[in-house]
């Protein structure tokens, strides 16, 4: 299913059942204080949302350490669609697999940052049973490059599952 208009909001708290989540911003523009996120549930179910910083910037930090209210700051979760049962098994198989404790590539002080303005940054996080935070598998912005990236071949199929999918394409597209 692949209907990209808003079904049905929800307030679904991500430690009970949420797979990932995709943040994307726009760090050199007018909308720069506004956090757009994508998920995907247990169940294949696709929701958005959004937050914005002028609320308070404790919210990344909230839902990083997944804290059970953090949506209680955000615009409620609306419902655009579903995986279909073979994205939702190779995506649910590959953050499965992720090893927490992997190795990540994480650009430091001595690689510089092109200075350029960027006009958007992608997040990939996922939520591991059993991980009191989220794993950020991947950080990247589409001018400056990449900013974080784990060496887990299962994180980095699991990033690879999300772009491929129609309804990731149709947000991502819309939030540009």
């Amino acid at each position: 299913q692949t209907d990209s208009s808003p079904q049905d909001t929800t307030t679904v708290s991500p430690d009970d059942a949420m797979l990932c989540c995709v943040d994307l911003t726009h760090p050199d523009s007018d909308d720069r204080d506004m956090i757009y996120m994508f998920f995907v549930d247990q169940n294949g179910a696709v929701f958005t949302s959004q937050y914005c910083n002028d609320k308070g910037y404790d919210f990344v930090r909230k839902k990083a350490l997944r804290d059970p209210d953090v949506f209680n700051q955000a615009d409620p979760l609306q419902e655009i669609g579903s995986l279909s049962d073979q994205e939702l098994h190779n995506l649910a198989d590959a953050i499965a697999s992720v090893d927490p404790d992997a190795d990540k590539y994480i650009r430091d002080s001595e690689e510089p940052i092109p200075d350029v303005l960027e006009t958007y940054h992608l997040m990939y996080s996922f939520y591991l049973p059993d991980c009191p935070t989220v794993y950020t598998a991947y950080s990247a912005g589409a001018q400056k490059g990449v900013s974080l990236r784990s060496n887990d071949p299962n994180a980095i199929a699991a990033t690879d599952i999300i772009n491929d999918t129609a309804l990731f394409q149709q947000w991502l597209q819309s939030n540009l």
